[in-house]
């Protein structure tokens, strides 16, 4: 498969919203690994990736111990806690899940999807203001990662999602629909594209019933 046809590039355009504050700048979204060097998984667990996966959703109380394991070997691998956060949440205990993730966001502050997984705890909890703040207040991943070109899809998903949501609650309308627009190019059939769309619907819907 030729590069150019698994990547898309983003043009410079300002958001609708907030022209100061939401900037797209030109980056790409690819639709293949990318490689994060600052996160780069150590050689030994990158071989048990498949293994750990397929333990974690068919067996999650069997891979928790062995993920427990792993977590104080390689405190600084975010992707252990990702899957420890799910093998809790498959295994049916959510406070666990959600403790994963928060240590993991105080483990990796700077790891993208432990910000975006904190700041749905944060999103479920009605806790808006702590959004922004959890991503420095850059409304953009350039912004964010200013020496990166290159994004996988599910971090541009992740982040525009989650900062869709946050702006529909919080009444900045324009701008949720902005982000909703990126997603739609980029992903229409991903989880958090669905979500913004169904968010902006409602709250379009009680706007034009004056409901709260």
């Amino acid at each position: 498969m030729k590069k150019e046809k698994t990547k898309k590039k983003l043009k410079p355009k300002a958001g609708a919203a907030d022209k100061k504050t939401l900037i797209f700048f030109e980056y790409e979204v690819s639709y293949e690994p990318v490689k994060n060097e600052r996160y780069e998984i150590p050689p030994e667990i990158d071989a048990r990736m498949q293994e750990l996966y397929d333990m974690v959703h068919k067996t999650p109380k069997k891979a928790i111990p062995v993920l427990e394991e792993l977590k104080v070997k390689y405190p600084n691998v975010p992707q252990i806690y990702n899957f420890l956060s799910v093998a809790h949440s498959i295994a049916g205990d959510m406070e666990k899940a959600t403790e994963a993730i928060r240590e993991n966001y105080r483990k990796n502050p700077d790891y993208l999807f432990a910000k975006i997984n904190y700041a749905e705890i944060c999103l479920n909890e009605g806790k808006f203001d702590e959004i922004p703040v959890i991503f420095d207040n850059k409304f953009e991943l350039k912004m964010l990662y200013p020496d990166r070109k290159v994004f996988h899809v599910t971090e541009v998903c992740g982040f525009c999602g989650i900062m869709g949501l946050c702006c529909a609650e919080i009444g900045k309308q324009e701008t949720a629909e902005t982000y909703y627009k990126l997603l739609k190019k980029i992903a229409p059939d991903h989880n958090f594209t669905k979500r913004l769309r169904l968010k902006l619907l409602v709250k379009s819907f009680k706007k034009n019933l004056n409901l709260p």
